[in-house]
This record gives C-alpha cells, sequence and structure tokens, in this order.
C-alpha cells in the first residue's frame, strides 16, 4: 500500500500542497504543531491574531511557553490593523492552570484516510482550505501513528486524545482559542476513526447515554446488552467527572467511512470489488491487519457495531458515499439504524466517482464539486452561520 499511495503522503507533496494552497486558494495559517504528542496540521484561510501569536511563540518556545504569555499586551491587533474578538483575554485559570480564553472559533477536526497506512494530507489541505474560508473555521488534522509499526488502538486513542485537549482547553496554550463548535470530519479510515471518537467518547464515561425506553429497545435489534462495552479490549472506566468541558461534537461528516472491518460480504463489496481506490484485496488486508488481537466487532474498531444507545447520542451526521464503493451497504445500514432511533442522519451517494473521492475536486471532477459546496453548506448550518455571511 505504502508504494502504491506512498507517493501522495511523501513529505515533499504535502509541503508543495500547502504552499500551493497558500498562494492559489489564499491560507493565511498552516503551522504544524504537537498536541499530546500527536503532529496536527492547523489551518487557516482566515487570519486570526490570538491563533498567529500562540503559534509564534510555539516556534520559539515549544510547550515550555510560560502560561502568562498566552496573551501578549498588544493582543487586540495584529500586523494587518484586524482586530480581535471582543474580549479576547485570558480570564483566569481552570483546575489544571490552564488559561481560561475569551478567544472562540469554530473548528474542523479532520482524520485523513489512507487505511491506517498513510496520511492523505496532501489531497485533504485543498478542499480543508475552502471548508476553513467558507464556515470561518480552525481545521485541526492530526497525524497519528500508521501500521504496520502502530495498529489499533494507537491511532484512535491519539485522535481522542487530541479532541479532549481541544476540548477540556488544556491545548489553548498551544492554540490561542478554545473551540466553539467543532465538527469532526473524516474519510475511509478517517471516517472509521471519527464515528469511533464518538462512540468512545460514550464507551469511557466522557459523554452520558440514555438507555432506550421499553419501546424502543423492544423495536431495536441491536439494544446495549449488559456487559457488551466490557467485551472490548479499551478501557471502559467512566472519567466524564475528570475530563469538564468535553463533550460530544456538534457535528459529524463522513465520506465512504470504513465502518465496519469484518470480513462481511454484501452486495456492494462483490459489486465494488474493482474499485480502483479499494479493490477487495486491499480492503480485505487493511481490515486483517487493522484490529490484530481485538476484536472486529468491537464498536470502536468497527462503529457499524456500535448499540443503539450510542447511535441516539450522535450528533447530526452527513455521510457521503461512491454509488459503486465496496462500503455502501455498511454506510447505509450506519445511516438507517441512526435515523431508526431518531437521530439526525443524511447519507448522499455520488455518481461516477470512487472509494475515498473527496480529494479529487480539485483535479477536476465537477460531480466532486458539488459535494463540497453541500459539505460547506452543512457546515454553516451547523456552525449556525448564514450563507450570506460566508
Amino acid at each position: 500500500i505504502k508504494r502504491a499511495w506512498g507517493l501522495v503522503a511523501s513529505p515533499p507533496v504535502k509541503w508543495l500542497t500547502t504552499q500551493a494552497s497558500k498562494v492559489l486558494r489564499g491560507l493565511r495559517i498552516a503551522e504544524r504543531v504537537y498536541i499530546r504528542g500527536v503532529p496536527c496540521l492547523i489551518l487557516s484561510k482566515r487570519y486570526r491574531p490570538e491563533l498567529q501569536k500562540a503559534l509564534d511563540r510555539y516556534r520559539k518556545y515549544g510547550l515550555r511557553a510560560p502560561l502568562h504569555c498566552i496573551h501578549e499586551a498588544d493582543e487586540h491587533s495584529d500586523s494587518d490593523g484586524e482586530t480581535a474578538p471582543e474580549g479576547a483575554s485570558r480570564r483566569g485559570t481552570n483546575q489544571w492552570g490552564i488559561a481560561q480564553l475569551a478567544a472562540q472559533y469554530d473548528v474542523i477536526l479532520h482524520v485523513t484516510g489512507g487505511g491506517w497506512f498513510i496520511h492523505t494530507t496532501a489531497t485533504d489541505v485543498p478542499f480543508l482550505s475552502e471548508w476553513s474560508g467558507t464556515a470561518d473555521a480552525v481545521v485541526v488534522l492530526p497525524e497519528y501513528d500508521l501500521m504496520p509499526e502502530h495498529r489499533y488502538p494507537v491511532a484512535i486513542t491519539e485522535i481522542y486524545d487530541v479532541y479532549k485537549s481541544l476540548m477540556d482547553g488544556s491545548a489553548a496554550q498551544i492554540l490561542g482559542f478554545r473551540p466553539r463548535k467543532i465538527v469532526v470530519s473524516g474519510e475511509s479510515a478517517g471516517g472509521n476513526m471519527a464515528a469511533a471518537l464518538c462512540v468512545k467518547l460514550c464507551i469511557d464515561g466522557d459523554v452520558p447515554v440514555q438507555p432506550l425506553s421499553p419501546e424502543e429497545r423492544a423495536a431495536s435489534p441491536r439494544a446495549r446488552q449488559p456487559g457488551a462495552a466490557e467485551a472490548s479490549g479499551m478501557s471502559r472506566e467512566a472519567s466524564h467527572d475528570a475530563c469538564a468541558g468535553v463533550r460530544m461534537p456538534d457535528g459529524l461528516m463522513l465520506s465512504c467511512p470504513s465502518l465496519n472491518v469484518c470480513r462481511s460480504v454484501s452486495p456492494s463489496r462483490i459489486m465494488g470489488a474493482g474499485d480502483p481506490v479499494l479493490p477487495s484485496g486491499v480492503l480485505q488486508m487493511i481490515a486483517e491487519s487493522y484490529a490484530q488481537g481485538f476484536s472486529p466487532e468491537d464498536p470502536c474498531v468497527s462503529p457499524y457495531f456500535a448499540p443503539d444507545e450510542i447511535l441516539k447520542a450522535l450528533p447530526p451526521v452527513l455521510t457521503f458515499v461512491s454509488a459503486v464503493d465496496p462500503l455502501l451497504d455498511d454506510a447505509v445500514d450506519f445511516n438507517t439504524r441512526i435515523r431508526r432511533v431518531g437521530g439526525l442522519s443524511e447519507l448522499k451517494a455520488t455518481h461516477h466517482v470512487p472509494h475515498a473521492f473527496w480529494g479529487l475536486g480539485s483535479i477536476g471532477f465537477p460531480e466532486v464539486k458539488g459535494v463540497h459546496q453541500y459539505c460547506e453548506a452543512w457546515l454553516l448550518n451547523i456552525f449556525g452561520k448564514s450563507t450570506e455571511a460566508s
């Protein structure tokens, strides 16, 4: 896989793509930082003084930047004469000693695809730049550890750690702001981890889960049975009280998500066996490699198997999938189950594109351009912004 897909993940290509996005797409901020030890690319199409100053301090001091330097005396202005949001100043500290910041921005936490073997950063940065501009949001793109050296649960644990750091405020020392609203997005393997993040937040106790009513349980073929969570190999200790500020994201946006890593047979997997991006042999190899030593039906490995109580707790979900994608049936089932328990979920099938197509808009696929326009409108709705404002 690394020989076949590796060019798009090479450092020179990622660097060139980021630089091209600065020139051609007006990307103002593109910096790499470490959050909880995970390298994260920070993108913003709009200049944000608090963020830029925090990144400048990070380059100078690293994680040694003193807390009292979170905001400097001239925090309300920048070199371009732009004004920081009203009240953008430090307001005491929370229980961990992290500065309470008034500066709040909407955030897109994007999890790249690549079958857990590579990062698709180079193909994702162009459309993420446009999402950042249209939705007026900061993009955080974690580059999690990859296979074959690192298998489950390393990558999902790193995504979980980055998300919690954003939400509990501990990442504010690095970024200079806290999220106002946050959408988690992901494509292919990244879609798996974006959904698994929400599942893990529920299973680990960060987000309370309401039990189904007797009527809902009777109608639900996948209502959680006692002890179902404990069957997983991951820690299930409740941590809600220890993680103040951690909550479910405001939206979940997926593209061709790999929701089920079991070797299941379905019509779409048979019909899509010759997909140019994800042929059946590659799909099988990835599934067998990712969860070695763990049950493929663990909801944090395969969110497809999440109990209905957790699906009911999910935020609004938007899923795009290729009409001939081998993973189409899994996405349809997942969407159907969320809607059955009263959740907000929308599924769109796109014709004339292969698996994992979000990055194809910049090379002339008109269908993908339409998809991104829909994604941007959906983001604006989740963030509570009008299309006129964008």
